[in-house]
C-alpha cells in the first residue's frame, strides 16, 4: 500500500534496491515521480602539437535517476539508513526499476533489462528535502545511480 493507500499503480514505478551482506531488501511502496536514464560516453581525447586530434573511446557510462515528490518519513530513515551504511562508500547493490512489473512493455528500459545488476549510488550530498508544511511530514529526494563494473 503506497501513502494514499492504493495498490500500485498501472505505469508507474516501483523501485527496489538490494543491498548489504547479509542481503537487505528496500523496496519502495512510492512510485518514482521521475525515472530517467542517461549514456554518456567515456572517452579520452589528445591533440598532437601539429593540431591532429586522436580519440579513444572507452566505454558508455549509463546512469538512473531516480525521483519522489512524496516520501514519507519512515521510508526516508530506511533509504538513509542504505544510503549512510552501504550507498554512500560506493558499494554495489542491485537495482531494479519496477519490481511490480506494472510497466511491462516500456520500450525505454528494455535495453537496460529494468535494473543495474552493480548500481552505484552517485548522490553527495544527502540531501532530502521536506516538500509539505503540514501533516504527514513528506520528504522529496533524488538518487542518481551509474552501472557499476
Amino acid at each position: 500500500m503506497n501513502l494514499f493507500g492504493r495498490g500500485p499503480i498501472p505505469q508507474m514505478f516501483y523501485p527496489a534496491i538490494v543491498w548489504g551482506s547479509p542481503s537487505r531488501t528496500l523496496d519502495f511502496d512510492e512510485p518514482a515521480a521521475l525515472v530517467r536514464t542517461a549514456r554518456k560516453p567515456i572517452r579520452g581525447q589528445n591533440i598532437a602539437a601539429s593540431g591532429a586530434m586522436e580519440t579513444v573511446f572507452e566505454r558508455f557510462e549509463v546512469t538512473a535517476l531516480l525521483a519522489w515528490r512524496h516520501l514519507p518519513t519512515d521510508l526516508l530513515a530506511d533509504i538513509e539508513t542504505y544510503f549512510a551504511d552501504w550507498g554512500a562508500k560506493g558499494e554495489q547493490s542491485v537495482l531494479t526499476l519496477d519490481r511490480f512489473d506494472t510497466c511491462a512493455g516500456q520500450r525505454e528500459y528494455d535495453s537496460f533489462n529494468t535494473y543495474f545488476s552493480k548500481a552505484e549510488l552517485m548522490n553527495d550530498p544527502w540531501d532530502p528535502q521536506r516538500s509539505t508544511l503540514s501533516a504527514p511530514v513528506l520528504y522529496t529526494l533524488e538518487l542518481l545511480f551509474r552501472q557499476g563494473v
